[in-house]
């Protein structure tokens, strides 16, 4: 598996090569939170993925997977740093 970092804080995670690829995507962002509350539980979206990740290869997966961890996603242009 390589990964590339996209911009600081999101990252692209390739499992094999070739042409034809499925892909998984997070979202990597986080909010300040005082108290508490049900803050989109992306720390559990996270975990899915990663483990998706550590299963497929685990199991021998030969297809290509990208997996994208795209950060801002609670702010307009998270998408958009990771395709630039």
């Amino acid at each position: 598996m390589c990964s590339k970092v996209i911009v600081s804080t999101g990252m692209v995670a390739t499992l094999n090569s070739g042409d034809a690829c499925i892909t998984v995507r997070t979202n990597m962002d986080s909010l300040t939170v005082r108290a508490s509350s049900h803050g989109c539980e992306n720390d559990y979206h996270m975990a899915v993925v990663l483990n998706t990740a550590i299963v497929l290869k685990q199991l021998g997966f030969n297809k290509v997977v990208k997996f994208i961890f795209e950060p801002g996603e609670e702010i307009i242009g998270g998408a958009v740093s990771m395709i630039m």
